[in-house]
């Protein structure tokens, strides 16, 4: 298969570079009159002791193992062995199946009625006799492009990474087998009696999320539990790399905005960690994973990534290039922020006017600086350089002020940040 990115690919890559520059912001404090908003990143370092519980052995064998060669890109006709090594996971850690009929789940295409992918799903019964019959959810998509056939000697590339005479596989370590070794060891530690949840716990994998977010649109529609008992959606898609190799420690959170409460659980759990999670707001980077079709009916979530790297969706993403020291950190955090969120006795629920984090404009203002600085090597136009400074000194005269920003205020910052987003990243 020969792969063309669309426009929604497109828009995913843009909005995640500015998700990047976004979250290597997010320590600093608003900054006063005349400041300086430039903030650099400083690298943070675990303190040891006996927090971390998931095996980084494990994680990088599931990542090779789901990348190879024989899994074939995870995708259509090579879908049967990722399916088989999820459920036989799931199986292997006593995991009982999520689904009525065992652990798949049929994607039914509903104007065909053609089954088109398969999602799979465990559950752990939540300990406690009340919260039980309330769920958290933890996902990760788990498929990918591909193979791309041979094509035609023409003397090049064919645009895909495919030589003529030769398939490439697209091995999507990153994106997203990063994501289900995670999901899949997470789910092993929670199956443990000593570990069990008081909340019911359902791990979910997701198929076709490359293509339209077909397996969690289905889901969702077609959900095992009832949607009103889920009290947090969790996903994890790309979080095995970095953008551009800079920020390596940061892994960013966007969905805290829906459920304020979040924000305890993910700073406890990111506390004293080689990573640090940035907050951000859903509507700076818009829909880009298995979150959306749960936001659309008002489930509270929680989105995990590190962003596209320069290798997103070519036949270089591959599992030997993955930082898999970072990997496990984050593996861990979201781990900690799922049990925090299973056991907390007031986990919140779904905020109908969203509450923006605290350190929004100051993510926002380190953006411009970002973009505005010659390290990043942007030729800006007239008409971008004054957006910036102007937008500076708004944030500037804000900070200053002191006090609650309203919305049109807000607005228009976020519309500056985005015009910039999209015309000079």
């Amino acid at each position: 298969m020969h792969f063309n990115r669309s426009a929604f690919d497109i828009y995913r890559r843009i909005s995640g570079i500015f998700l990047y520059f976004a979250a290597c912001s997010t320590a600093c404090a608003l900054p006063a009159t005349g400041q300086d908003l430039a903030c650099k990143a400083k690298p943070v370092h675990a303190a040891p002791g006996t927090r971390d519980v998931l095996s980084p052995e494990r994680l990088r064998k599931h990542v090779f193992t789901l990348a190879s060669d024989p899994f074939g890109g995870r995708s259509g006709r090579t879908a049967n062995p990722t399916i088989e090594y999820i459920e036989k996971s799931f199986l292997t850690a006593g995991l009982k199946p999520g689904f009525a009929e065992g652990y798949r789940q049929p994607v039914v295409q509903a104007s065909s009625g053609r089954t088109i992918g398969t999602n799979l799903a465990a559950k752990v019964e939540g300990s406690d006799p009340a919260l039980k019959e309330e769920w958290i959810i933890l996902s990760a998509h788990w498929d990918h492009l591909g193979t791309a056939a041979p094509r035609a000697d023409t003397g090049k590339d064919n645009g895909g990474g495919t030589k003529a005479g030769k398939a490439t596989v697209f091995s999507g370590a990153d994106d997203n087998a990063s994501g289900v070794a995670m999901l899949l060891e997470t789910a092993a530690w929670f199956a443990r009696p000593e570990n069990r949840p008081k909340r019911s716990m359902l791990f979910v994998a997701f198929d076709l999320e490359e293509f339209g977010l077909f397996g969690s649109r289905h889901f969702a529609a077609n959900s095992p539990v009832p949607l009103d008992r889920i009290r947090l959606f969790m996903t994890a898609d790309m979080i095995g790399r970095s953008l551009s190799g800079i920020c390596r420690e940061w892994v960013f959170v966007i969905g805290s905005e829906r459920l304020p409460q979040s924000r305890r659980w993910i700073a406890s759990a990111a506390a004293d960690r080689s990573v640090r999670a940035g907050l951000l707001g859903t509507d700076l980077v818009g829909v880009r994973s298995d979150y959306g079709p749960f936001m659309t009916k008002k489930v509270p979530y929680l989105f995990f990534s590190t962003g596209e790297s320069e290798v997103y969706h070519t036949p270089e993403d591959k599992p030997e290039t993955i930082d898999y020291d970072k990997l496990h950190q984050i593996a861990e955090l979201i781990r900690e922020t799922a049990a925090l969120a299973a056991s907390d006795a007031n986990p919140g629920s779904w905020k109908e006017e969203p509450e923006p984090a605290p350190e929004e404009l100051t993510v926002i203002a380190s953006v411009l600086e970002a973009i505005r600085s010659p390290e990043s090597g942007l030729k800006l136009g007239g008409l971008q350089k004054t957006t910036i400074e102007r937008t500076l000194d708004k944030i500037r005269d804000l900070a200053a002020r002191g006090g609650a920003v309203s919305e049109s205020e807000r607005r228009a910052i976020v519309r500056a940040a985005q015009f910039l987003m999209f015309t000079a990243l």
